[in-house]
């Protein structure tokens, strides 16, 4: 082996000079690169978590949000659809209210036109009796010449007046 090691120009001083040169810069280069680079990759791993860990609180935050603006929007609407109901309820009472009282000053104005008629047309039988009386008994007087006793032919005229205007309202009916 040992002309093996010859051949090949080994040097056993210089390989473990070698050796430790190697360890030494290992040890350099942990201290000065390694660990620097793995601090820096562990922060970066850290931070990119914190990120992670953030995003998902904003999301639960924002579907927390969604959900709170969602329950008012309902709520809005509850309360417009209650307002809107009130006010149809209202408006429903008012044309209650207006239409009766219509219909009752409209039955009042009836009334009223049938007393008046009545009484109208009270007025006017009455007339027209006193004036039919009144040539009944002038056309009576003349052509009998005032042999009949005025109370009795007044009283005669009166009942047979009475009879027909109770016979015409009859009719009427």
């Amino acid at each position: 082996m040992s002309s093996l090691l010859q051949q090949l120009h080994f040097n056993v001083q210089v390989f473990v000079l070698q050796i430790v040169l190697f360890l030494v810069l290992l040890q350099v280069l942990t201290r000065i690169l390694w660990r620097p680079v793995l601090a820096h990759i562990k922060q970066r791993d850290e931070e990119i978590e914190g990120k992670y860990t953030g995003r998902e609180n904003m999301q639960l935050e924002m579907e927390n949000l969604r959900a709170e603006y969602q329950k008012r929007i309902e709520a809005a609407e509850a309360d417009a659809r209650t307002h809107i109901q009130e006010v149809v309820k209202n408006a429903q009472n008012q044309r209650e209210t207006l239409l009766a009282e219509t219909r009752a000053a409209m039955e009042e104005t009836v009334r009223n036109g049938v007393a008046d008629a009545a009484r109208e047309s009270a007025e006017v039988l009455a007339a027209l009796q006193s004036r039919i009386e009144g040539n009944a008994f002038a056309v009576t007087g003349a052509m009998l010449e005032n042999t009949v006793e005025e109370s009795s032919l007044r009283a005669s005229i009166q009942k047979n007046l009475t009879q027909a205007v109770q016979q015409g309202t009859g009719a009427a009916s």
